[in-house]
């Protein structure tokens, strides 16, 4: 089993971004709810819905029937069914200048296939309505598929990677963008964040992924190229061999119970 600590950006889109995707939205009821919602301060969305939880939400009636297939290639193309990611959510507020994080669920991988799959088997034709599924086939080639703006000038190598379909089995996934738990801020003045020890989930939180398999560091790191680098948690840095299965299973456990 393979697990991530993986952190998604509700930032702040650029002027020009947002305007081209205001205009895609003309003819796209689903995307100008979407739209209306990131508006809102009380919103957990990614910048281009990845992972997938607004159109889970919109067109599956289950944020956990999710989907993932653009970001973070690199741990993308290491998932295997069962494998989990737990969810963070860096919510970008301008003034003043600061990051909050929240702990969004956990995540286990039911499918992991690839786009020609995505567009070929009749399973998955209601994520092909998904606004992350980024490349599909045409004339036996793969062209690109994009919604939101920016679109990814990489887009082939990202698509090069799995697309990955979460398990909506409770006992596996659970996701919570309605009221997620604020666990931590980065203030403008500090390069990592700040964890408000002083909440007993959040203390909870921490110590199942943090305390429990002994790694040093925290959403951040000091990298201001790569802030959000991800957490491998079965080669956490402080151990010398791979964490036993059982060991990521009970931290499952723990994370869906938290979630709430």
């Amino acid at each position: 089993m393979r697990a991530y600590v993986c952190v998604y950006r509700n930032s702040v889109p650029t002027r020009r971004s947002w305007a081209l995707t205001e205009r895609a939205a003309a003819g796209d009821p689903a995307l100008a709810k979407f739209l209306t919602a990131y508006e809102r301060s009380d919103c957990y969305y990614d910048w281009g819905d990845d992972p997938s939880f607004f159109a889970a939400s919109e067109i599956l009636g289950d944020p956990r029937k999710a989907s993932w297939g653009v970001c973070r290639r690199d741990v993308r193309s290491s998932l295997q069914p069962g494998d989990f990611v737990a969810w963070f959510c860096a919510k970008q507020r301008s003034e003043p200048k600061e990051w909050r994080y929240f702990f969004v669920g956990c995540g286990t991988a039911a499918h992991v296939i690839s786009r020609n799959a995505l567009w070929e088997d009749s399973r998955f034709a209601p994520y092909r309505r998904f606004y992350n599924v980024l490349a599909k086939p045409r004339r036996g080639q793969l062209v690109q598929h994009e919604t939101f703006h920016e679109y990814h000038e990489d887009w082939r190598r990202r698509a090069s990677a799995g697309y990955v379909v979460f398990d909506p089995d409770p006992s596996r996934t659970a996701i919570n963008v309605s009221n997620p738990l604020h666990v931590a801020t980065k203030h403008s003045d500090s390069l990592i964040e700040a964890w408000r020890t002083d909440d007993t989930r959040v203390r909870q939180i921490e110590g199942a992924i943090f305390g429990r398999l002994a790694i040093g560091r925290r959403l951040r790191t000091k990298s201001t190229q790569r802030p959000h680098r991800h957490i491998a948690l079965h080669r956490p840095p402080a151990a010398k061999t791979l964490t036993p299965d059982s060991v990521l299973k009970d931290l499952r456990t723990d994370l869906l119970s938290l979630t709430f």
